[in-house]
């Protein structure tokens, strides 16, 4: 996915921004609606203006940290070429500059509508799916307040679904499962680098699901992944005894129900 908190420390112009610019100018009108020409250039100034003050939090940030953030627009279209994915609750996205959550919110959105479909009486299962949804999820950004509203953001998402799923708040427990995944999944640190805040490597679990209710956790390390990623496409297992992608887990937990998440990893005295 291209960052929706764009810095210059991880490549300079954002290609989100230039897709904006140079294919779906904005005419006051929205994306793709109403001829260029209605508006004049001064106008066309005045817009753009308008949408930066709407992208970036402080000028000093912007500044400081390259920090802009991509319009819900241009998200939710950037989303549309992959809409597949966004639609299946398993797919995994990764943000490594994940900002304050614009693209990672509206994946999960997506998702929900899924989760939605399949469980459309059972709200177990649904907050079953929901969970496994926001497991899916993986984000990575410089400053600690982007990553705190981002999980915080990511877990309205489902609370508010499921409020106006079953006209009743989210369970404690269940909202204790997916603040704890997203604690993990949505970490401070630096994608360039592959170093957490604490200068020690981005680590980052597999949640998969065994046996109907209950999560197997494994952790990788961010770096090897990426060392990885050129046959990451292959298969687990090759006919024909070639080289697969099999990484290494530098973690790993027995399987415990998906309610019971933030448990499993105090039982064998983790962090």
């Amino acid at each position: 996915m291209t960052p929706q908190n764009e810095r210059t420390g991880h490549g300079g112009r954002s290609q989100a921004a230039g897709l904006w610019c140079e294919h779906t100018p904005y005419n006051g009108l929205g994306p793709t609606e109403g001829p260029r020409a209605m508006i004049t250039p001064s106008q066309q100034q005045e817009q753009t203006a308008a949408i930066l003050t709407r992208s970036v939090k402080a000028r000093q940030r912007v500044i400081d940290h390259g920090e802009v953030f991509t319009p819900p627009q241009l998200v939710r279209d950037m989303l549309d070429l992959v809409h597949h994915e966004c639609e299946r609750i398993d797919s995994r996205f990764l943000e490594p500059a994940c900002g304050d959550g614009n693209f990672l919110a509206e994946v999960l959105r997506r998702k929900l509508l899924t989760v939605d479909k399949r469980n459309a009486q059972n709200r177990d299962k649904w907050e079953r799916d929901a969970i496994l949804a926001a497991s899916s999820l993986y984000g990575i950004d410089l400053l600690p307040d982007n990553v705190a509203e981002c999980r915080q953001r990511l877990l309205d998402v489902i609370c508010d679904a499921h409020l106006g799923k079953f006209k009743a708040p989210l369970p404690d427990q269940a909202a204790s499962a997916v603040a704890y995944i997203l604690s993990k999944n949505v970490v401070q640190g630096d994608a360039l680098s592959f170093q957490n805040s604490e200068d020690q490597p981005i680590v980052f679990p597999e949640w998969s699901p065994v046996n109907g209710n209950m999560l197997k956790r494994r952790d990788f390390a961010y770096d090897h992944l990426l060392e990885q990623a050129h046959v990451a496409s292959t298969p687990l297992f090759s006919d024909l005894g070639k080289d697969v992608y099999l990484p290494t887990p530098v973690g790993e937990f027995p399987p415990c129900h998906y309610l019971n998440v933030p448990d499993a990893e105090a039982a064998l005295g983790g962090s």
